[in-house]
């Protein structure tokens, strides 16, 4: 600024330019050589955060990542069409990744995951047990184990729904879409894709 201006911040900075990093409240005040003083309005800062790397989980023929605002899947460094949930089931071997974003716009990309074949699940073998069924379903599910189970189902934007503990059976009734059932068997979580149409 020219030379006949003296700019001083409320932070008690005196700069014509002003660098913020954190969370503040701002106004400057302008003066000149005859004392004539002009104040700003106060400016509220909020600096933009971006979300954690995210992980990749699989499981079965899906892989699951953090919950986050929106998202966006790549295979083999493309955008998948459609990929935009928590969840991707996998449909051909390559290198996967996830984009995640904060409601904000700030972003973070996962490291890539390379998936040679569909995994199987040996849980129907296990002493860990459990059906969910019918699926797809016209909005009734009936859930069944051996061994008491937690179980939390997630609609497709990852969002928590509901949540039921210790229990080995219970009838689940929820609306058309996709919803993704974690289920708890002690020290073991498995994952289990639904469809409600």
């Amino acid at each position: 600024m020219d030379n006949l201006y003296l700019v001083s911040w409320s932070n008690g900075a005196v700069t014509d330019t002003l660098q913020i990093s954190d969370f503040t409240e701002l106004s400057a005040t302008i003066s000149d050589a005859n004392g004539c003083r002009a104040v700003s309005d106060t400016v509220v800062f909020i600096p933009l955060t971006s979300p954690l790397k995210p992980q990749i989980f699989q499981w079965q023929d899906s892989l699951f990542t953090t919950n986050a605002a929106y998202y966006q899947w790549y295979w083999n460094g493309n955008p998948v069409q459609g990929g935009n949930n928590s969840y991707l089931i996998v449909q051909d071997t390559g290198y996967y990744r996830v984009e995640v974003f904060l409601s904000n716009g700030c972003s973070a990309v996962s490291d890539d995951i390379y998936i040679a074949h569909i995994a199987l699940s040996s849980r129907a073998f296990s002493e860990d047990f459990f059906q969910v069924y019918p699926n797809p379903s016209n909005g009734e599910l009936y859930f069944k184990s051996l061994k008491p189970a937690d179980i939390i189902i997630y609609d497709a934007s990852g969002k928590k729904i509901e949540t039921s503990f210790q229990i080995t059976e219970k009838q689940i009734s929820v609306a058309k879409g996709y919803y993704i059932l974690e289920i708890r068997i002690g020290e073991k979580r498995y994952y289990e894709k639904v469809v409600v149409i």
